[in-house]
């Protein structure tokens, strides 16, 4: 706490400048900033010394420009002054110096308050951002996240900006007064054996902290990197159900816990057990609740690469299985034609018996070739999803290793009340714990409610079957296909949000994001707390406003246009019937110009690597944490995670075609890849 207490640094120094750094005019700034209306031009002139209208030019421009006042010296500010000058009294000489006593200078600030109707940062106003900033660490301990807030906080107040001392002071403060509520939260919630849990974990086990194997995320999608997933997700359960209760009784924001969280990933053992008692305890429990959530995440994209994997596979096999079938089937295609010619024989008798001509036939073609090649001279060719559903059977004993864990320790659910997708899950899920074999089971105990019409012809066989000397029609299912149909449909259903899990971060649902009815019975709290003018205002006043504001546009661009100043319109006809067009321009075809063919293609890695090494752009992608972080950036991970966002190429799919890992990618995206810096990248100039 003690660290706390000193004052914590917020700002660089060239933020730090550009905010309270005396403003440098270029002539077109000085033009703008130094422009004076009557009434700020009557104060000017009720001044008596040239020297002092000359100031309070200066004061002005300053405070249009920056919202604060400084006390600059006259080296610093001549050229502003003898800009001034020149402007308001050609006449008279430029002064080689200025000195204004703290009296007149502070009396020419509070005119341009007044003028401008902004306060000075005073005692009452420090207490109030003491309060705002009391409130703003409970969305964010960052800071540069409290310090901008407390800035847009002063802004819409109009209050002028204290030194940036002040803020570190006030900053530091609320983070301590944060610490101790929140340590106050844990003498009168945590019990006595969550804390020998929760102290467990710092333990070593097999010469190795505890808390260290659960940091570690898988490596891949293999069999052994999951199995210790879900081992962590049972260890972690009984912790996670009661984070999930605690966390929400510290009120604070989801940043915060992930940044506690983030505190545990990124502090060695030793550096967690240095910290206070209480502070240890939120923070692991931050962690425990961010990690298991990860945990479930992790699981249900190895549930989708896994799935998708055997898809894949399958089609492939079935693509190579259909060439190598048609290429087999044009090889026999001469013999065909010499088995249509025995109907066409004239030596062969219209009386000799079919089954004599059918063994011609056989010792033409063999006899379990027909089907192959009939098959292959039918309008209807091969069925190319038979064969994928047949390679696809081949594939149960890997998804029943890979998979089958993944579906019984991952919670789904549905947006839909009714879904038959859920039906299908519990039926397998109840079999499996139950070790029944699917295929000793009857087609009437499957749900087959996700079977569509289409699919019925694959995952049902239909034949017949001689029963009691009689023959019947029998449909049995095909256990391994039915199962395997879950699977696809969970993916499909996961990716488009129908299904979820809600102890996830990625695919948990979107009512999980919204304030719970309970918290939203304190709304106008909520909404005062924001200090947003046109949240708290009644909503038929601000749709009044802007339909006033958008006709009032409406009016001038058509005024605009019938005026002749807007020479992009054409207008036609006269009175009445005045009728305007946009003028389109035939563009040349700019994707196929002589020029490109010229450049030779390049990956778009390398293209980026090259932008980077002229202007930096990398730089702007800063760690999460920002402080604390033990590894440096590693960009080819970044520019691969970027890269494969952008072209929704994905993360799994640029692991398998690329020399990234996974897990580098995922770090990589997670870590750096954020609205702030992606922002500050594309800002950043040559």
């Amino acid at each position: 706490m003690a660290d706390f207490l000193n004052r914590i640094t917020i700002l660089s120094p060239a933020n730090i400048d550009e905010i309270y750094g005396l403003p440098k005019f270029s002539k077109d700034e000085q033009y703008i900033y130094l422009s004076m209306d009557k009434a700020e031009l009557s104060i000017a002139d009720s001044h008596r010394s040239l020297e002092t209208k000359l100031f309070f030019i200066i004061q002005l421009g300053y405070f249009k420009a920056k919202r604060l006042f400084f006390i600059p010296k006259y080296a610093d500010i001549k050229e502003d002054i003898i800009y001034a000058s020149q402007r308001y009294f050609p006449e008279s000489p430029v002064p080689e110096n200025i000195e204004i006593n703290r009296i007149t200078r502070w009396k020419q600030q509070q005119k341009i308050l007044k003028l401008f109707g902004y306060q000075e940062c005073d005692i009452l106003w420090r207490k109030k951002l003491v309060e705002k900033a009391c409130q703003t660490v409970r969305i964010s301990t960052k800071p540069i996240y409290i310090f901008n807030e407390l800035l847009v906080y002063l802004a819409m107040s109009k209050v002028v900006f204290p030194a940036y001392s002040t803020f570190q002071d006030i900053i530091s403060k609320a983070i301590v007064i944060e610490i101790e509520r929140l340590s106050g939260l844990v003498n009168e919630n945590i019990t006595d054996d969550i804390k020998k849990s929760l102290n467990s974990l710092l333990s070593i086990e097999n010469n190795t902290y505890l808390i260290t194997t659960i940091k570690k995320e898988p490596k891949n999608f293999k069999l052994g990197q999951i199995s210790q997933e879900i081992s962590i997700k049972h260890l972690l359960e009984p912790l996670y159900c009661f984070a999930k209760e605690f966390l929400p009784k510290l009120d604070i924001s989801q940043d915060n816990v992930k940044y506690y969280s983030k505190l545990v990933d990124y502090y060695n053992v030793f550096r967690i057990k240095r910290l206070e008692d209480n502070i240890t305890i939120i923070y692991l429990l931050c962690f425990i609740y961010h990690r298991y959530q990860r945990i479930n995440d992790n699981l249900i994209n190895t549930f989708i690469y896994q799935t998708r994997k055997i898809i894949e596979n399958s089609k492939k096999a079935a693509n190579l299985r259909i060439i190598n079938l048609k290429m087999e089937g044009n090889r026999y295609l001469p013999k065909v034609s010499k088995v249509m010619n025995l109907f066409v024989d004239d030596t062969i008798s219209n009386d000799t018996l079919f089954g004599n001509i059918r063994k011609q036939a056989f010792g033409i073609l063999e006899e379990d070739k027909f089907s192959l090649v009939s098959r292959y001279i039918s309008k209807y060719g091969f069925d190319h999803e038979e064969i994928e559903w047949l390679e696809i059977e081949k594939y149960a004993s890997v998804f029943k290793i890979n998979i089958r864990p993944l579906l019984l320790t991952l919670n789904f659910k549905s947006v839909a009340a009714n879904n038959s997708l859920m039906e299908s899950v519990d039926f397998l899920k109840k079999n499996i714990i139950e070790k029944k074999n699917l295929s000793t089971l009857k087609l009437e105990q499957f749900p087959q409610s996700i079977i569509n019409r289409k699919l019925k012809r694959y995952i049902v066989r239909k034949y017949k079957k001689k029963i009691c000397g009689s023959s019947r029609t029998v449909m049995e299912i095909f256990p391994n296909r039915y199962e395997f149909l879950v699977y696809m449909k969970l993916c499909q259903n996961l990716e488009s949000g129908d299904v979820y899990i809600s102890d996830s971060i990625k695919f948990k649902s979107f009512e999980d994001d919204l304030i719970d009815n309970q918290q939203w019975e304190n709304k106008e709290r909520f909404i005062k707390q924001l200090n947003k003018s046109y949240i708290s205002r009644p909503i038929e006043e601000t749709l009044a406003e802007l339909k006033e504001e958008l006709e009032k546009a409406i009016v001038d661009v058509n005024q605009r246009i019938s005026d002749g100043k807007n020479k992009e319109i054409k207008i036609k006809g006269t009175g009445d019937n005045v009728t305007w067009t946009l003028p389109y321009k035939k563009q040349d075809d700019l994707s196929n110009n002589p020029l490109f063919e010229k450049m030779p293609q390049i990956e778009i890695f390398s293209l980026l690597s090259f932008v980077d090494s002229q202007c930096g752009f990398m730089t702007a992608f800063t760690h999460f944490l920002e402080r604390y972080v033990k590894n440096e950036a590693d960009n080819n991970a970044i520019l691969g995670a970027l890269i494969a966002l952008a072209t929704n190429k994905g993360l799994v799919n640029m692991a398998d075609s690329s020399d990234l890992s996974y897990q580098s990618l995922f770090a990589a995206m997670k870590n750096y890849l954020r609205q702030d810096t992606l922002k500050k990248a594309n800002d950043i100039n040559l």
